[in-house]
């Protein structure tokens, strides 16, 4: 059984859509509720307090956020700022692994401290369009059970990433695509910013602007987006984009689907790591791809906006 979201956008918006599993039917209405309306800190971290910079920063990224959503048709999303949880090194290191610097996990983002606001700003920036996007859960519960505790909740579809379709792998479906745009998300965030901040200097604003995570995913995905608007030149598949992704439709991927089936099966597997997407871009055959991936990694990345 699915559960319905009737909130009105006034509500903060935690999940999209929950699926009860092995749950008394007369649970499920209960545990869904429960669930639209938040959903556990599943890492039980201990937050730092906030410093006014991060608070500050925090306030004008949403600020962008509610402005992009309409833009786009949807409805804007007020989000607390206790989801967003300031970590220090070593808590962050002994729960998400010391290479990584930002995570987001069920409406929850964690951050390590940092003292460079704009870095800051910019994992902020990614993390909360992940935050933003569309995401769906699977929720199992103990039929004799009334103790949340005892709910075993799982993600079936974060933004375009696909969980559970593929056992043996280890990494969702869609997930170097998932990636990608959840940088060009964060990217409209950054350029929102420059509306809101008073706290970041125009320099600061246009170094933000400049960063690019995930750059040969992102490239990927813009050459096949250019491909859908050639070939029908009165759609607009970059929408489309950011509406699957936010809106959890399927607009996009349906439409590469009938124009490009054998791009579409690429995107299912490609993964975050630059040599997936070199491999992508060689079966696409994009030479021109590969060599600017060749040039990332043999040296300083193009500070330039992907076009």
């Amino acid at each position: 059984m699915t559960g319905n979201d009737d909130r009105t956008t006034m509500c903060e918006r935690w999940v999209d859509e929950v699926t009860c599993v092995g749950c008394d039917p007369q649970k499920t209405s209960l545990i869904c509720n429960a669930l639209f309306s938040s959903l556990p800190d599943i890492h039980h971290v201990v937050d730092l307090p906030k410093t006014d910079n991060e608070r500050s920063l925090i306030i004008e990224t949403v600020a962008a956020a509610n402005d992009l959503l309409p833009k786009l048709g949807l409805p804007d999303s007020p989000i607390s700022e206790a989801r967003i949880h300031i970590l220090a090194d070593d808590e962050f290191d002994a729960k998400f692994g010391h290479r990584c610097r930002g995570k987001c996990a069920y409406s929850h983002v964690y951050l390590r401290r940092q003292t460079d606001l704009v870095d800051f700003a910019h994992k902020l920036t990614h993390e909360l369009a992940h935050l933003l996007s569309f995401l769906a859960i699977e929720v199992t519960a103990a039929t004799q059970s009334d103790d949340s505790r005892d709910l075993q909740i799982l993600p079936r579809r974060s933004g375009l990433s696909l969980y559970g379709l593929e056992p043996a792998m280890d990494d969702p479906l869609f997930n170097g695509l998932n990636e990608a745009m959840t940088e060009i998300v964060a990217h409209d965030l950054r350029l929102g910013l420059a509306e809101h901040s008073q706290i970041l200097s125009p320099d600061d604003l246009r170094l933000l602007a400049k960063s690019w995570l995930y750059l040969p995913q992102i490239k990927i995905v813009l050459y096949l987006r250019n491909q859908l608007l050639e070939a029908d030149p009165d759609s607009n598949p970059q929408r489309e984009l950011h509406q699957d992704y936010l809106a959890g439709t399927s607009r996009f991927l349906n439409r590469l689907y009938a124009h490009n089936r054998p791009a579409l099966l690429l995107l299912r597997t490609m993964g975050t790591k630059p040599d997936e997407a070199f491999r992508a871009a060689d079966a696409l055959g994009c030479p021109e791809i590969m060599d600017d991936i060749r040039h990332f990694y043999d040296q300083e990345p193009d500070p330039q906006p992907p076009k």
